[in-house]
C-alpha cells in the first residue's frame, strides 16, 4: 500500500519548486530591465526639449481664425509670401511679423526654465529664395562660441499656387 505522506510531500515539493522558479524568473526580469534602463543626461534632455520646443512653436495657435494667421507656420508664410506683403491679421489687427513676434515671445515666456536659465534665438528664413531673416531672441547667440543646442525644421506651405519651404531654427544656450 502506498504511503499517503509521500503524495503530500511530492505536491509540496512541486509547489515549492514552482514558487522558486517564479521568483527566479521575476528576479531575472528585474535585473534585465534594470540593466537596459538608462537615465538621460542633461544634454540628451536638452536635445529632446529643443526638438519639442521647435515642433510646438511651429504648430502654436495664435488665436486668430484667419487662415493666414491661424498658426505660427501660417504667419511665417505670410511674412515671406510675396502676394501678402502688407497683410493684417483679422483685417485690422497686427501685421504677420508683429503677431509672430508677440506669439513667439509669449510662448517662450511660458517656460520658466528656459526664461531663467537659457538664452534663445528663433530664426525663420525662406529656403527657396533670398529674403531677410526673421529673428526673435538674442541675435548674438547665432555667432557666439558658447555651447549651444540648435534644431531646425523645414515647413512647407502653399500660397497662390506656389509652394514655399520655410526653415525654422531654434538655438538655446545657457546664460
Amino acid at each position: 500500500m502506498p504511503d499517503p505522506k509521500a503524495g503530500r510531500n511530492a505536491k509540496a515539493q512541486t509547489t515549492m519548486f514552482l514558487i522558486v522558479l517564479v521568483i527566479i524568473i521575476f528576479a531575472a526580469l528585474f535585473i534585465f530591465l534594470l540593466s537596459i534602463a538608462q537615465t538621460s543626461s542633461n544634454e540628451e534632455y536638452m536635445n529632446i526639449y529643443t526638438s519639442s520646443l521647435l515642433l510646438s512653436l511651429s504648430r502654436a495657435d495664435t488665436g486668430y481664425l484667419d487662415s493666414n494667421c491661424k498658426t505660427l507656420g501660417d504667419l511665417f508664410l505670410c511674412i515671406f509670401a510675396p502676394e501678402r506683403p502688407d497683410w493684417r491679421c483679422g483685417g485690422s489687427g497686427p501685421s504677420c511679423s508683429e503677431l509672430a513676434n508677440l506669439t513667439v515671445e509669449g510662448y517662450m515666456n511660458r517656460f520658466d526654465m528656459l526664461r531663467e536659465n537659457y538664452r534663445y534665438l528663433f530664426i525663420v528664413e525662406p529656403v527657396d529664395f533670398i529674403a531677410d531673416r526673421f529673428m526673435i531672441g538674442d541675435a548674438s547667440l547665432e555667432d557666439s562660441m558658447v555651447d549651444k543646442i540648435s534644431r531646425e525644421k523645414i515647413i512647407q506651405r502653399v500660397s497662390g499656387g506656389n509652394e514655399y519651404n520655410i526653415r525654422l531654427m531654434v538655438i538655446i544656450a545657457r546664460k
